[in-house]
């Protein structure tokens, strides 16, 4: 979320779209990665960038608002996850024609263009991509260009839509920058690399957007607690990370009927062993599956909430995340990074 103040500019609105899109046009300009769409795998191929041509400023860009009239849009969280939720199945099923990322801006407190503004208005603006775009610190590196040209008043007037250059290079690859295949030589585990990969999940590609449906909730420690959540978690010696996974279980072990466990998709960086530029938009990150146990999840149901047993559950739930990715991360190649000069292959497409 950001703010801007209103004072003494005649049409805020105005003044906040011409800046966004103009910072929007150069962050794009700034990163190769933003310019590639995706061809989905099919059985004589697998998945593909694609050059395109040209980025269209209302592919990548999404205004919402807020009707300060309307009683229901005063969960402004509710508000959010339902434009989220909307943006991300669209942008699944574009990915062969349009780039696989959108800009939302959400405008809260009042409509756009309506006139009204309060004297600070408020406003978030979320990055959403595709996995095979962008990791966690690509989302990071996007805000971060973002603000720099949205706050530089010396970047160029740009005319949309982008003309994608002929040579842009391709997006970094994971792959191409780490043998993922070779073991550290002081590695001894068994890892199957045969099984199914729980990262791509079951078919994505419903026949329409209608079918999709989300699971996004939104999680929040205000920020006057997070100081204590890390103290806590360090006194029983847990991450943060795994405080949360131990929350998270806890209220689906009461939400959800007896029987089940659950695997919990945790993914972590590899920008450590690729290398690559810290600014650089690009998925160099892996997943690690967590799987709590029908025992487990039984024990923390039966527990009573808000009890010293059910906090124990909560730490132990911590202490297996930590066990598990200290494992993880013990498994990573870590003498086999290779030397790569961000130029991989044909500039207008390259495995995905």
């Amino acid at each position: 979320m950001t703010s801007f103040c209103t004072r003494d500019l005649p049409d805020p609105d105005s003044w906040f779209k011409d800046i966004f899109y103009r910072a929007l046009y150069h962050t794009v300009a700034a990163h190769p990665s933003l310019c590639y769409g995706i061809l989905d795998e099919t059985p004589e191929r697998e998945a593909v960038f694609l050059r395109l041509q040209a980025i269209h400023r209302d592919d990548v860009a999404e205004l919402y608002d807020q009707d300060p009239e309307d009683p229901a849009a005063s969960d402004v969280d509710s508000a959010i996850t339902s434009l989220l939720e909307s943006s991300h199945a669209r942008m699944l099923l574009d990915g062969h024609r349009k780039p696989p990322w959108r800009a939302v801006v959400f405008k809260h407190g009042s409509r756009w263009d309506s006139g009204i503004s309060p004297k600070i208005q408020k406003v978030s603006i979320a990055f959403l991509a595709n996995h095979a775009i962008a990791d966690g610190m690509s989302h990071v590196n996007f805000h971060r260009t973002l603000l720099h040209f949205f706050n530089d008043q010396e970047a160029k007037d740009c005319v949309w839509p982008y003309d994608v250059p002929r040579d842009i290079r391709c997006p970094v690859l994971l792959e191409d920058a780490v043998d993922l295949r070779s073991r550290d030589e002081n590695d001894k585990s068994e890892v199957n690399y045969g099984s199914t990969s729980v990262w791509s999940g079951a078919n994505m590609f419903l026949p329409s957007v209608e079918e999709y449906a989300s699971g996004l909730r939104f999680i929040t420690i205000p920020q006057n607690e997070i100081g204590k959540a890390v103290k806590f978690s360090r006194s029983r010696n847990i991450t943060l990370t795994g405080l949360i996974h131990g929350l998270i279980v806890t209220f689906l072990a009461r939400y959800v009927p007896a029987g089940h466990d659950f695997l919990a998709v945790t993914p972590y960086s590899m920008r450590h062993m690729s290398k690559v530029s810290e600014d650089e938009i690009c998925n160099h990150a892996s997943a690690l599956v967590h799987e709590f146990s029908v025992p487990l999840v039984s024990e923390i149901r039966a527990s009573q909430e808000k009890s010293l047993e059910e906090l124990d559950k909560i730490i132990e739930v911590g202490h297996i995340f930590s066990k598990d990715m200290a494992a993880e991360l013990a498994r990573s190649p870590k003498n086999n990074a290779c030397k790569h000069n961000l130029v991989l292959g044909h500039p207008n497409i390259s495995k995905r």
